[in-house]
């Protein structure tokens, strides 16, 4: 605890960035391919995006159809 003296906090603010990867162009036999997932990962984190989230959407019998990525950055 300080007294006489003002304590200053700056928020750092962020701007966000998504991409959705429609799994069905992604799968090589019925898998993920992996290598194409990390690679548009990677291509964000070159240019500063830090991942936050990944979330996917089904479909009505559970199958996935959608994964999509949440990043942030610190706004310049």
């Amino acid at each position: 605890m300080t007294f006489g003296k003002t304590e200053l906090y700056i928020m750092t603010k962020f701007e966000y960035a998504t991409f959705a990867v429609d799994v069905t162009k992604l799968m090589i036999r019925a898998k993920l391919d992996h290598e194409a997932f990390y690679k548009k990962l990677n291509e964000y984190g070159a240019e500063g995006w830090e991942l936050v989230n990944v979330f996917s959407l089904s479909q009505v019998e559970g199958v996935t159809y959608e994964i999509t990525a949440v990043f942030k950055r610190p706004l310049k």
